[in-house]
């Protein structure tokens, strides 16, 4: 419902509105850059063809004013980015909330490095990433994997690979 306020000689208008279906959170599993749940804002550009990032792909930005939200139904994530040069400061959060600064700079190229984050209750979150404000920097989203945290679970001798549940 949209009323005038009642001052006189004021006039209101209205141009269109908008109904759309807000994306489905997503459960357990790995949602590559390009799944159908990733809102992003600002100016990104997608590279495909690579041959290190998560199923060959990454989304990546320049623009200071640049997000990017997925919702999540779970208690843990694990957020998949590239560390090189010119890369900047990935600013992590969980349900509008500054989470963490996560510094994508390195000097040499790494991919799939990963920040992970605990604790969040059950439920729904929304989980967004957003440029750090360093201008000429570049950050950049690979993937996003939700995961149940193991509590009190103990690895024998061996040897896990850096994608083990643990």
């Amino acid at each position: 419902e949209i009323r005038h306020g009642g001052a006189s000689g004021t006039m209101i208008d209205v141009d269109a509105i908008e109904v759309y279906e807000p994306p489905t959170p997503v459960g357990t599993g790995v949602y590559d850059d390009r799944h159908a749940g990733w809102t992003y804002t600002g100016a990104w550009t997608v590279a495909t063809a690579l041959t290190g990032p998560y199923v060959g792909t990454l989304t990546y930005s320049t623009d200071l004013t640049a997000t990017a939200s997925i919702q999540i139904n779970g208690t843990a994530f694990r957020l998949r980015y590239t560390i090189n040069q010119y890369r900047g400061v990935l600013g992590v959060y969980v349900d509008g909330v500054k989470v963490a600064d996560v510094s994508a700079y390195g000097t040499s190229l790494g991919w799939q490095a990963v920040y992970e984050k605990r604790g969040p209750t059950s439920g729904v979150h929304t989980i967004q990433v957003r440029h750090g404000g360093v201008a000429g920097t570049i950050i950049d989203l690979d993937a996003l994997e939700v995961f149940v945290p193991t509590t009190g679970a103990t690895l024998g001798t061996g040897i896990y690979d850096d994608s083990h549940t643990s």
